[in-house]
């Protein structure tokens, strides 16, 4: 009785896979020969300043050569003339809200199905943080056969966490919206944390492997294990930076950069890079810093200047926070900038602050300052940064806490031969531990590259991976 059964239902699923071949073959022209891999990488946003974009220059740095990349995403940022971008959704299809979250999925994957179906040709697909475009990448990528490997860059960590969801009820209280329309917002999101649950569990039962940074002990694995994924279906890695990008300008050179951004040579540069959000911070980076400036002697306080590079939903509260605490002299904002000028941002300035209130997995932004030799003020949002900037990389302190981030921008400011040693030290770091040699291992490895070996013999030397 037994083997009779398990004979019927052999058979009847191997029948069943056979004629879903068939479909599939149909419907779906299969790639044609090429001695690279086609790439889809779906995010919800592109290109835009943050820790994703940076994750994401990485990406296509590292597997140059190896792989051809087109983006596909809901909304297109600045400055995407560089890039092969398929945009899909309209404007009022967001993933951040229900229902435009659910219209985000259906259209995500109609646009992905349509692509392949086309002939895109592309042979993995790597959704990009959030569950949603997870969920859709991954349901499509099982119906045309296409190995799906998502990079997650905390949104599995969010779904439980209570900060999260107070900050953005906190944003809808901070909109001058009517009555009704803010309640009607409250109750979207009582159907939106469910669907984030619906559409993460959809993701986690069929992604193929989830790529996820940072650290052992940062809180993701206990994450993973409540979502039912298996630990041989994770690969935890340390984000690529490549400390040859973010060279160290010499004196002259930087006092060059200085020049064409208004700022004097011998000034002391604070930079903070990212997007003006709640969840950044930027209230406290601004009292941290006018506590930093009140012990000051006038002539230490004239030569500070703090850029924030960034643009976002709080630009305008932080710029008049900056007005209300007399700033106005000392910070400016660059707004939306390209990777490129971060680049140059951190090559220019001594000291880089981070102040997020909440992170997961590996800080891009403090990894890219620490690449540029800059001595980093960090709050231990995510965990990793603690382990980052530990045997006197930098200094990580406690979240909300402007008086201790004060006090040691006090401190740097005052001991420049310390913020050089610091940013030293953090610079051999990152050359040592998150080269791009390391990631596009694991790159090539999760996405089971047939030829990595080979390539990885080829490409051996660091010059042949730029």
């Amino acid at each position: 009785g037994s083997r009779l059964r398990y004979l019927i239902t052999s058979r009847a699923i191997s029948a069943r896979q056979a004629l879903w071949r068939r479909v599939r073959a149909a419907l779906f022209p299969a790639p044609q020969e090429s001695p690279v891999t086609r790439v889809c990488v779906a995010v919800t946003a592109f290109p835009v300043t943050g820790g994703i974009r940076a994750v994401l220059a990485g990406v296509a740095q590292a597997t140059r050569g190896a792989w051809q990349i087109e983006y596909l995403t809901q909304a297109v940022g600045a400055n995407a003339q560089d890039y092969s971008i398929q945009q899909f959704g309209t404007k009022y299809m967001a993933s951040s809200q229900f229902p435009g979250a659910w219209l985000y999925t259906i259209a995500g994957f109609w646009k992905l199905l349509s692509l392949m179906r086309h002939g895109a040709g592309y042979q993995v697909i790597l959704p990009q943080d959030g569950v949603f475009t997870a969920a859709f990448s991954a349901l499509a990528g099982r119906m045309v056969g296409i190995r799906v490997v998502c990079i997650d860059h905390g949104s599995l960590t969010l779904l439980d966490s209570p900060t999260y969801r107070a900050e953005r009820v906190q944003a809808l209280a901070a909109k001058s919206w009517s009555r009704p329309r803010y309640l009607l917002a409250r109750l979207r999101y009582m159907a939106y944390w469910p669907s984030c649950s619906v559409a993460a569990r959809i993701a986690v039962r069929l992604v193929d492997h989830l790529l996820i940074p940072g650290v052992a002990g940062d809180s993701v694995e206990e994450s993973c294990q409540r979502l039912g994924i298996h630990p041989s279906r994770i690969t935890r890695f340390g984000s690529m930076i490549d400390s040859e990008w973010h060279s160290v300008p010499d004196a002259v050179s930087r006092a060059a950069l200085r020049a064409e951004k208004g700022i004097a040579a011998g000034a002391i540069v604070i930079a903070l890079t990212c997007r003006l959000a709640p969840e950044k911070g930027l209230d406290i980076a601004l009292e941290a810093l006018s506590l930093a400036l009140a012990p000051l002697s006038s002539t230490q306080r004239a030569r500070v200047r703090v850029v924030i590079a960034g643009d976002g939903p709080l630009r305008q509260q932080v710029a008049a926070a900056i007005v209300e605490r007399g700033l106005s002299a000392t910070c400016v904002l660059w707004g939306e900038t390209t990777h490129e000028d971060v680049v140059s941002l951190l090559g220019l300035s001594d000291i880089f602050l981070y102040t997020s209130r909440r992170g997961a997995c590996l800080s891009m932004a403090v990894l890219e300052a620490m690449a540029s030799a800059c001595a980093v003020v960090a709050t231990s949002e995510p965990l990793s940064n603690v382990h980052l900037l530990s045997a006197g990389r930098g200094i990580a302190l406690p979240a909300n806490d402007a008086q201790q981030l004060g006090q040691a921008l006090t401190r740097l400011i005052s001991d420049p031969a310390l913020c050089r040693q610091m940013g030293d030290a953090a610079r051999s770091y990152v050359a040592s531990y998150h080269s791009p040699a390391v990631f596009r291992r694991t790159l090539l490895r999760a996405t089971y590259w047939s030829g990595l070996d080979e390539l990885l013999s080829a490409t051996s030397q660091p010059a042949a991976l730029r």
